[in-house]
């Protein structure tokens, strides 16, 4: 970077000639589709930018000014009432500040320390014209990226959508990031699928001079023991229900329709009450959309349809029910991968396209629960251990009779499982996960992969070292959030929302991710995380009153209604399979065992019914992601991959 002639930028939305601090940003025609940006030796224009067509408006991201500094990006603030008394805005001007305006009037005050002052969702880069440093930063959880590179050693490029950053040189496929992906394994928060382009993980800025680069943190996600004294054990309930109203009203859309993905589960409908409550202050109601089982599905047991009506009659919420079911093809592949310029995290999410799609039509604010079971409505099961090590044995034994009255479990199971098991060394959890294989859902992404790759000193380390997006071993329930927060774990999640955003022009909220409601439960005991054998304990007591008790209090919820089973699916989309298995000619069989991912496919296929249906899903999630990686690198026209572990450069595109 000692030499760098300039920063680019791409943006999807019009901004031409637009005259940075005396610079003059030019549009080149070189990139259909976007416009590029060169300012030698200064900042370039504006990051990516939707145009709703419902509302024609460009959403949060612009630009703002002042002395001696520009920034660029996109911001949604949710404490802007607070950050404006400790910015000492006079109420009149405050309403004619903008979020991004306030995002840069914070940092002129406060400079980087006011990252952490701010609660929302961020991507800005913040030109500092009198000492030549930029400034980049996203937000807490990395709702809103931002991804950069160095392009031919000249210049500094980056975007808020790693689809822009791709244009801006030839790119190489890291095939340790897909082998992590196949795995199961969370990413590390700084990669890309792509071996030249970095993220900026969450909670961190970037420092860019002349001579460097540089990546702080402004916030680490930390278990807070220091302020559990303040609050009695058994008064969490009360103080979460205050942020959770306080979240959701700071994503309602007054003036536009709001929606909610409804399930008939505990933190779908804690919001949905919620939203509607507030909305019916102002003479407004909530539009909830939700999918279940279509004609000719069995397994009525699956069908969440009375529950969706019980909260919906609760709180006189309208609810639209989506049935149709259709699994993707490969155009809808390419479209997500255009879209996104990597694959999705669930090769099935087309499978609610849709119920999206449907929302959609019928609201430009859609709410969902998601975050729920990471945050706030974290189960709190692995806490048990827990309990017996801190010596709490009231707690622990009344915890574990609890548990196993309310599964109907006996508690000699119950202790096998979520006590005996996660206190055993290591090396013996290591040894149990390698004679159960594909059988333990920790190890299930190493079925289809070479055993030479699994020999491999990085895909060692990851099984080894790694937490996977199926984990058991966190005693405290907020090491295990931490642990999320720290790695690439919502990311994928994000991209999902981006890729919706960009296809039917919604945007979706996520109360549950609130930095406030996160850090709050950071500071909670774990003893409050199950209480009496009740897990999901202190969102089931925050909610008392505002949910009808056969939903706050019920056991038998299952995840996001797809409608019929991903096993199914996969065996109906016969076609597809066969395509990406047969007319992938890339080295990506050089991680893939295609043998043996034919093999599995066929026993799928073979399958009466008899045999365990969550296993089959659990394969069918497998051989998806397989196919998701194959497609993807035949979509590339990837060449070559370097065996993991060797010092050579990545896979070519």
């Amino acid at each position: 970077m000692k030499n760098y002639r300039g920063i680019k930028s791409f943006d999807n939305f019009s901004l031409s000639a637009e005259r940075v601090d005396g610079w003059l940003s030019l549009t080149d025609p070189r990139y259909p589709g976007g416009d590029a940006f060169e300012i030698v030796d200064c900042l370039a224009v504006s990051l990516s930018a939707t145009c709703n067509e419902k509302t024609g408006k460009v959403g949060r991201t612009g630009i703002s000014r002042r002395q001696g500094y520009f920034l660029c990006g996109s911001a949604q603030l949710f404490n802007r009432e607070a950050l404006c008394q400790a910015l000492q805005i006079e109420r009149a001007k405050a309403v004619q500040l903008c979020d991004i305006d306030l995002v840069l009037e914070s940092f002129v005050q406060w400079g980087v320390d006011s990252f952490r002052r701010l609660a929302g969702n961020f991507s800005c880069a913040i030109w500092d014209k009198r000492e030549k440093v930029l400034f980049a930063v996203v937000d807490h959880l990395g709702v809103y990226s931002f991804y950069y590179r160095i392009i031919k050693g000249e210049y500094f490029g980056f975007s808020n959508r790693l689809r822009n950053v791709t244009r801006l040189d030839k790119v190489r496929i890291d095939d340790e990031y897909l082998l992590a992906y196949l795995l199961n394994c969370y990413q590390d928060s700084g990669k890309t699928v792509y071996r030249d382009i970095s993220a900026l993980p969450p909670g961190c800025y970037l420092t860019l001079r002349e001579e460097s680069i540089e990546v702080q943190r402004y916030w680490q996600p930390a278990v807070n023991d220091a302020s559990l004294p303040k609050r009695a054990v058994g008064e969490s309930g009360d103080a979460a229900r205050d942020l959770i109203i306080e979240a959701v009203a700071d994503r309602v859309s007054p003036n536009q329709t709001n929606g909610i993905l409804l399930s008939g589960g505990l933190d779908s409908s804690a919001i949905g009450c919620i939203a509607n409550s507030i909305l019916k202050q102002s003479g407004s109601r909530l539009v909830a959309f939700s999918k279940v089982h279509g004609a000719g599905s069995n397994g009525k047991e699956r069908d969440e349809r009375d529950f969706i009506r019980t909260v919906a009659e609760w709180e006189e919420i309208l609810v639209e029910f989506v049935s149709e079911v259709a699994f993707t093809g490969k155009k809808l592949l390419h479209e997500y991968f255009r879209s996104q310029s990597c694959f999705p995290l669930n090769p099935f999410i087309f499978l609610s396209r849709p119920l999206y799609q449907r929302a959609a039509e019928g609201c430009t604010t859609l709410f969902t629960g998601f975050g729920g079971d990471e945050t706030l409505s974290t189960e709190g099961l692995n806490s048990l251990p827990l309990l017996l090590k801190q010596f709490c044995w009231r707690d622990f034994l009344e915890n574990l009779g609890g548990v196993a009255k309310r599964y109907n479990l006996p508690p000699v199971q119950i202790f096998k499982r979520f006590v005996l098991r996660p206190m055993l060394p290591d090396v013996c959890l290591r040894f149990h996960r390698r004679i159960r294989g594909l059988d333990e859902d920790r190890s299930l992404g190493n079925g289809f992969i070479h055993k030479q790759i699994l020999s491999s000193p990085f895909a060692s380390h990851l099984l080894t070292s790694k937490y996977g997006y199926i984990s058991d071993d966190f005693l405290d329930p907020r090491q295990e959030l931490c642990s999320r927060l720290s790695a690439s774990y919502f990311r994928p999640f994000f991209d999902l929302s981006e890729y919706l955003d960009d296809i039917f022009g919604v945007t979706q909220v996520f109360p549950f991710l609130d930095i406030r409601i996160i850090e709050f439960m950071l500071s909670v005991h774990p003893r409050e995380f199950l209480k009496e054998g009740m897990t999901r304990s202190v969102l089931r007591r925050s909610i008392a009153g505002f949910v009808p008790d056969e939903i706050r209090l019920r056991k038998d919820k299952i995840p996001f209604n797809v409608g019929v089973p991903f096993a199914r699916c996969l065996v109906e989309s016969r076609p597809l399979f066969e395509e990406i298995f047969h007319s992938t000619q890339s080295s990506v069989w050089q991680l893939i065992d295609r043998d043996l991912l034919g093999k599995k496919f066929a026993e799928l296929q073979r399958n009466d019914g008899t045999t365990d249906a969550g296993r089959d899903n659990r394969m069918a999630l497998e051989i998806g992601r397989c196919m998701n990686v194959a497609a993807f690198c035949q979509w590339h026209e990837v060449r070559s991959f370097r065996p993991a572990g060797a010092d050579e450069d990545g896979s070519e595109v």
